[in-house]
C-alpha cells in the first residue's frame, strides 16, 4: 500500500484512543519479545509513525532496550524488503518508471547503485555463499 492512504487505519485507531499513545505489549514471559494483544498489526507502521506508540510505557530500562532492539530489527527487515523490491522493479522496468513514490533523481541514484561494480561484486559473492550453504534459508 502506498500513497495517501498509507497508515490511515493507524490514524483511525489513534483518534479512537483519544489521540493518546497506543500501547504495545510484548511477550516477556517466554522471552521471545513477540508482539501480543491489540495494536500489533499497526506496529510495523511504527518505523514511519513513532509518535503513535508508547514504547517506554511502564517498562524497565532493560525491557525498553529490548523493545528498541525489536524496532531496529523491524526497520532493518523493512529496509531490506524495500531494496529487494526496488531492485526487482529495476530488472522489470529499467528506466521506464521510478519505483513507488521515488523522484526521478532518487530512482537514478538507485539505478547507479544497482548497476555499480561494487553492487555487482557483492551480489556475485552473496550468490556463491548462498549456493554453498548447507541448509538454504527460507
Amino acid at each position: 500500500m502506498t500513497g495517501v492512504s498509507r497508515g490511515i487505519n493507524l490514524e483511525k485507531v489513534w483518534q479512537a484512543n483519544e489521540k493518546r499513545l497506543l500501547s504495545i505489549v510484548f511477550d516477556n514471559v517466554e522471552q521471545t519479545m513477540q508482539l501480543i494483544e491489540n495494536n500489533t498489526k499497526y506496529f510495523t507502521h511504527l518505523i514511519r509513525n513513532q509518535s503513535y506508540f508508547d514504547l517506554q510505557g511502564n517498562r524497565s530500562p532493560d525491557e525498553y532496550w529490548a523493545v528498541c532492539a525489536v524496532v531496529d530489527h523491524l526497520a532493518a527487515d523493512h529496509y531490506r524488503d524495500y531494496k529487494f523490491k526496488a531492485h526487482n522493479h529495476l530488472k522489470e522496468h529499467r528506466l521506464s518508471r521510478p519505483y513507488g513514490e521515488m523522484s526521478a533523481e532518487e530512482w537514478q541514484k538507485c539505478i547507479d547503485f544497482f548497476t555499480s561494480f561494487t553492487f555487482m561484486e557483492w551480489s556475485t559473492k552473496n550468490k556463491v555463499n548462498r549456493d554453498k550453504a548447507k541448509y538454504p534459508s527460507v
